[in-house]
């Protein structure tokens, strides 16, 4: 899936400008499609106003685990409402994570190694948003590390949003993911003993008769 695709048709993410955004929101292209998207209003925070790492990590780790995706922070989710009209559903925010905390939070509380999400902010309207650029992952499945409680959660993006795999449900992704490996393995080994092949060299009699005239 390419993500820059998604935002616009030529422009790559770090060339989208204000004015690109702006069109996308209003014009509202996606569609129909939400697997790799969403909106947030705004950060989530929790009752001292911190951050909610949690909930942050959540999209993170759901679209990692599948085809990755955008988050577009500082948009209501009545975006996809068609009665909803440009501009209502811009809503931006006052605070955001800095670069450092949302790489810092990646490292620490998503496990197996994931690499840092990208992270670009614009202004609509006058009103502050941002665009959160998760890819998909190469070592799937997954999961957020609550620090306190030393717990794994599993998320997953469908249509409907961040799902949170239960027991049976994390299982089988391992399984499928294991499968999904082997497969690349052998199809790898295939195409490298293929190309062996064709660059090994020929033996000196066949090599005698291909150079006669």
């Amino acid at each position: 899936m390419d993500l820059d695709r998604i935002l616009h048709e030529k422009k790559n993410f770090a060339e989208l400008g204000d004015a690109d955004l702006e069109e996308f929101l209003r014009e509202r292209r996606f569609g129909t499609e939400y697997l790799n998207l969403e909106f947030k209003s705004g950060f989530p925070r929790i009752e001292n106003q911190k951050f909610d790492i949690r909930k942050i990590c959540k999209y993170i780790v759901g679209f990692s685990n599948e085809e990755g995706g955008l988050v577009i922070y500082g948009v209501a989710d009545s975006i996809k409402e068609p009665s909803a009209s440009f501009p209502t559903y811009i809503a931006g925010f006052d605070r955001h994570p800095s670069l450092e905390d949302l790489s810092q939070w990646a490292k620490d509380r998503i496990h197996p190694l994931i690499d840092s999400p990208s992270i670009r902010f614009f202004t609509v309207i006058g009103k502050k948003l941002a665009v959160l650029k998760v890819p998909s992952g190469a070592n799937k499945p997954y999961c957020y590390l609550d620090p306190k409680t030393k717990s794994l959660t599993y998320f997953k993006k469908t249509s409907g949003g961040i799902e949170e795999l239960m027991p049976d449900q994390v299982s089988a992704f391992y399984r499928a993911q294991m499968i999904k490996q082997a497969n690349d393995i052998l199809r790898a080994s295939k195409i490298s003993a293929a190309i062996h092949e064709e660059e090994a060299p020929l033996p000196g009699g066949a090599r005698a008769l291909m150079q006669r005239p």
